[in-house]
């Protein structure tokens, strides 16, 4: 007799690929992004005077 095939619950497993991004914003974005981690690095070891009263 004919048997109802068993309902695939499941889709089979599809590779997914990173789409590559260009742009105006996405170049802004790169050039800013290194500023604020150059300045966030650096800054701990620049020194200035505080002023007479400041702590070290």
């Amino acid at each position: 007799m004919n048997e109802p095939k068993p309902l695939a619950l499941y889709e089979s497993h599809k590779k997914i690929y990173p789409k590559s991004v260009t742009g105006t914003f996405r170049i802004l974005k790169w050039r800013v992004g290194w500023l604020l981690f150059g300045i966030y690095f650096v800054t701990p070891w620049l020194r200035w005077d505080r002023g007479p009263d400041a702590p070290n």
